[in-house]
C-alpha cells in the first residue's frame, strides 16, 4: 500500500500507471492483480484503511482524561501533515 499512496501522491491517482506500482514496490502486474482487480481497488483499500485509523484515532482522543492535552495531539497531528502538495508531473 505504501508503494501505491507515493505513487499517487508522486503523480497523482489518474497519471499513476498500475505498472509505476508494480516498480516501485519491485511486483509484477499478475501478482499486484492477483490482490486487487484494478487502480480503483487499490485507492479504495487505502482510503478505507485510512478512514479507519483516523476514527480510531479520533475515539482514543476524544476518551482522553484531559481533553486540552488531546486537542494539542490532534493539533501535533495535523501540522505534521505534508503542508505542501506534492508536485504533479
Amino acid at each position: 500500500m505504501r508503494a501505491a499512496s507515493t505513487c499517487f501522491a508522486d503523480k497523482g491517482f489518474h497519471r499513476t500507471r498500475t505498472a509505476d506500482i508494480c516498480a516501485r514496490v519491485g511486483m509484477s502486474p499478475g501478482n499486484l492483480f492477483h490482490y486487487f482487480p484494478s487502480k480503483h481497488a487499490i485507492i479504495t483499500t487505502i482510503l478505507e484503511r485510512e478512514g479507519t485509523e483516523t476514527a480510531a484515532h479520533l475515539t482514543e482522543l476524544g476518551r482522553a482524561a484531559d481533553p486540552l492535552a488531546a486537542l494539542f495531539t490532534l493539533v501535533d497531528a495535523a501540522v505534521a501533515l505534508p503542508s505542501t502538495p506534492p508536485t504533479r508531473s
